[in-house]
């Protein structure tokens, strides 16, 4: 008796450890059924019970790896997207700056770039050649400097009110001196870039040598000046000579 109920007590042990494997091995569908109600069936129930609770806990784990794949692939698409849109920006941006470089050196009137304190920082052929400077001097110099004396006051203005916040772009006329010390009209078109957070980076200019055109102005005006002058000369003259004329002709006649 007592070697048959060990064999029966054994037999129910090896089914539940046979389906406890499967459990173990990942098969979490897999459930002992026992009946009964003595402490081997209350073994089983309770491993049925850790089993339904591990494949509830093991489709929770799929579901959250699923929306993870799919945020993640979603995600990496947003970099890609990202670093395509980034790499396009660098490019676009670094065609902008050569196209700027270019046309910057190339340009028929001088450009020159300075930081706040007007200090030189860049400047092209045209400029160069309008002051009589190698470039190479130009990068040591200041704008200030190389401005007539009688026209710094009135230079120191301007700028001031650049920095103040009063404008961000102005054409003003003043003069400069060349290195060989002649006198020249410019007009000069200034633009002053400032940063994100607004702060003062550089000015960017144009100068224009109008010495010429001033030239040819003035001694227009004067051309004009003369003209009307002779004008009221050549009136005054034929009023006289008809006066001188009159009087004679009345005596005669």
């Amino acid at each position: 008796l007592t070697l048959f109920i060990s064999l029966f007590i054994t037999k129910r042990f090896r089914g539940i450890l046979k389906e406890a494997k499967k459990i173990s091995d990942g098969d979490y569908s897999k459930r002992i059924k026992a009946r009964g109600k003595d402490e081997v069936s209350q073994i089983a129930n309770l491993i049925d019970v850790l089993a339904e609770k591990l494949e509830e806990s093991n489709g929770q784990v799929v579901h959250l790896n699923n929306q993870l794949k799919t945020a993640f692939r979603d995600r990496l698409g947003e970099l890609n997207l990202e670093i395509n849109q980034r790499r396009l920006a660098e490019a676009s941006l670094k065609k902008s700056e050569e196209q700027f470089r270019l046309l910057f050196n190339i340009a028929p009137i001088g450009m020159v770039i300075t930081d706040p304190e007007r200090r030189i920082q860049k400047v092209n052929y045209a400029f160069a050649l309008t002051l009589g400077y190698d470039s190479d001097i130009l990068l040591n110099m200041n704008t200030r400097d190389l401005t007539y004396y009688e026209d710094k006051r009135k230079d120191d203005t301007v700028y001031k009110e650049f920095l103040s916040g009063g404008t961000n772009n102005k054409t003003f006329e003043k003069r400069f001196v060349t290195k060989d010390g002649r006198i020249i009209d410019v007009i000069v078109r200034t633009i002053l870039y400032r940063n994100e957070k607004g702060k003062p980076v550089q000015f960017i200019e144009q100068v224009i040598d109008i010495t010429d055109q001033n030239k040819m102005q003035k001694e227009l005006l004067f051309a004009k000046e003369k003209a009307e002058e002779s004008d009221k000369m050549k009136s005054a003259f034929l009023a006289q000579m008809s006066h001188e004329i009159r009087t004679p002709l009345n005596v005669i006649i």
